[in-house]
């Protein structure tokens, strides 16, 4: 009766364990947002915790509304065995995580750990339905999601992430609806220093989309694979009304000629042209980001 007893306790206490490590220990901000305006990207920095537990979050746009590049990174993460991996995270009010892929590695001169990966700031959507889609019907929901949503954001208080190692981690980020028009707000004047109407980019019926031919056309440096290098490119080029490509503008400084170079030799072919609010083929700044990475 005594062994029963004790091996139920056990039991109790394994489970009680196993549940208290996938519940993170919120943490609360130990910074003000920080709104950094660069010639070619803004961004919104907040660091969480304190000491050991520190972890900063940034939220950075190189030409976009919603769909923002994020880095977590800091003593409160985890290392990571391998470059790339997955990750999830969700917001409050989310039915599950929303799963994404994620680059690891480290920052500033301390090696943080870091992690990257892509933040929709949009009503939770079951990506696996992505998959029984059209083209046409992927590139509608696509150019849904980059439409600001401030109803959204309002909704938005904290963030939980899952990364390849380590606990879970929520950061206690406070409403979002303010940070994120600042950011925007950022990304205007962005499109304003570039020569182009921030509210004609915003209401384009449909972005310029390279063709399949010249996606084909991208090629990862040489040197860069044998070296076993990875590369996060983030890139901006004029799109005229007849698909032609014109400047192209690698958005980092940090980063290879050889990987620069690639990005821009590789989009410099036709594609699909933008479509104005009538539908109308029309001039265009675009943005997109290329990654080259060597699976493990």
């Amino acid at each position: 009766m005594y062994k029963t007893r004790a091996l139920a306790g056990l039991l109790a206490l394994l489970a009680s364990e196993t549940l208290a490590a996938r519940e993170p220990t919120p943490l609360e901000p130990s910074s003000v947002w920080l709104l950094d305006y660069a010639d070619e990207r803004c961004s919104l920095t907040r660091d969480f915790g304190s000491g050991p537990e520190r972890v900063q979050l940034r939220i950075m746009s190189y030409g976009t509304w919603n769909l923002f590049h994020t880095i977590v990174s800091g003593p409160g993460v985890t290392g990571f065995n391998r470059p790339i991996g997955f990750a999830s995270f969700r917001f409050a009010g989310d039915p599950d995580d929303r799963e994404t892929e994620a680059v690891y590695g480290t920052v500033g001169e301390a090696e943080d750990p870091a992690a990257s990966f892509s933040i929709s700031f949009a009503p939770y959507f079951d990506e696996g339905l992505l998959r029984r889609m059209s083209d046409d019907e992927r590139r509608a929901r696509s150019h849904e999601r980059e439409q600001p949503d401030p109803a959204f954001d309002a909704t938005v208080d904290r963030l939980w992430m899952k990364l390849e190692r380590g606990a879970p981690i929520e950061l206690r980020t406070g409403g979002m609806a303010e940070p994120l028009a600042a950011l925007r707000a950022c990304v205007d004047d962005l499109f304003q220093s570039w020569g182009a109407d921030p509210a004609k980019q915003k209401t384009l019926s449909r972005s310029a989309e390279p063709l399949k031919s010249t996606v084909r056309k991208m090629q990862y440096p040489t040197q860069m694979l044998s070296n076993g290098m990875s590369a996060f490119v983030p890139v901006r080029l004029s799109v005229d009304a007849a698909g032609n490509p014109g400047t192209c503008i690698v958005q980092v400084d940090q980063l290879d000629t050889k990987f620069k170079q690639a990005v821009c030799d590789g989009l410099a072919s036709k594609f699909e042209p933008a479509l104005d609010a009538k539908g109308q083929p029309t001039n265009s700044i675009e943005t997109t980001s290329v990654i080259y990475r060597i699976n493990p």
